[in-house]
């Protein structure tokens, strides 16, 4: 069973403040990992910030364990977070069903590095061309259940931020939103709860969909 939380921000300074961090992603994965009760194991959390015109973003938080906010409350997010509306998400997954989409990912490509030790891989690197940036998607289609059949691709600003180490990442965005339809049942709802992509903590991969009704549902 999948979650979905809404996270809203409340109007103060607290929020502001938090929202124009420089470190803002790193502080909202923060923030998100919070949802999950403290002696929980495991548990997947996917997330994403979404923003509305003239209106405060949103975080939208999917899980596969019933949040408990008793951790986000007490932290110094309390302070500028509304209690959280939360829902079951329920997926109809039948092969042939069509779902509007939408996804931020971070398209990444392991590069070839010669006589690595074993067990090693090569760095990340981004992907930026539009072009490769289809054959990326067509690759996860063929291993996610899923096939798009209209696709818009959006290139957004990179998220950078450092980490407690005082390490800095930078993290390539693209916004998918489109049409798709399901080609295997149990991969595609494998692959909703898993996320789409890599840097999944930070903002990535979850998948936000809406069922398109059939004619013979009209």
């Amino acid at each position: 069973m999948l979650y979905l939380s809404q996270i809203s921000f409340k109007m103060n300074p607290e929020t502001f403040r938090f929202l124009g961090e420089l470190n803002f992603t790193y502080k909202a994965h923060q923030l998100v990992s919070l949802t999950q009760p403290e002696n929980a194991q495991g548990g997947r959390v996917l997330w994403r910030l979404e923003s509305a015109k003239n209106k405060l973003p949103k975080l939208l938080v999917q899980t596969d364990f019933v949040p408990d906010f008793v951790r986000l409350e007490a932290s110094e997010f309390g302070k500028f977070v509304e209690k959280p509306e939360v829902k079951k998400i329920k997926i109809d997954t039948k092969i042939g069903q069509q779902f509007g989409f939408k996804v931020r990912v971070n398209p990444t490509m392991r590069e070839f590095v010669k006589n690595l030790p074993k067990g090693k891989r090569g760095p990340r690197l981004p992907i930026l061309e539009i072009s490769e940036l289809a054959k990326w998607i067509l690759r996860k289609e063929e291993n996610s259940g899923f096939k798009i059949y209209h696709s818009q691709i959006d290139p957004e600003a990179p998220l950078i931020f450092k980490k407690p180490n005082g390490d800095a990442v930078v993290l390539y965005s693209t916004c998918l939103s489109g049409k798709l339809i399901i080609t295997d049942s149990a991969l595609f709802l494998e692959t909703v709860g898993k996320g789409l992509g890599s840097a999944k903590g930070f903002g990535f991969g979850m998948i936000s969909l809406k069922r398109i009704a059939d004619k013979g549902d009209e």
